[in-house]
């Protein structure tokens, strides 16, 4: 969910792994490793969360995503099916 929007369901092992949206995959990305060998630092996502009262055109999550197009900002984009149980709002999701 992001701005009070859906933005992907699938079974938790699914999205944990194969996570279609962009802000899943980003969210995966920038928590810490508990794996004490991975140097990596988390990936902090970027810009900021817009405000409630002021939401952009489009998919909310576009001024952030790395993936947007014109699309993205003219409208929200409804469920697509990735897999089994697994849907995501987004016209250019990650795992497709």
């Amino acid at each position: 969910m992001y701005c009070g929007k859906i933005v992907e369901t699938a079974p938790v092992a699914e999205l944990l792994d194969r996570p279609a949206h962009p802000y899943a995959r980003a969210l995966i990305d920038c928590m810490p490793s508990i794996d004490a060998a991975d140097l990596e630092p988390p990936v902090p996502i970027p810009g900021s969360v817009p405000l409630l009262d002021s939401l952009p055109e489009g998919c909310y999550f576009h001024p952030r995503c790395s993936r947007a197009s014109g699309e993205c900002t003219a409208r929200f984009p409804a469920p697509a099916t990735i897999g089994l149980a697994h849907e995501a709002a987004c016209y250019h999701p990650v795992a497709a």
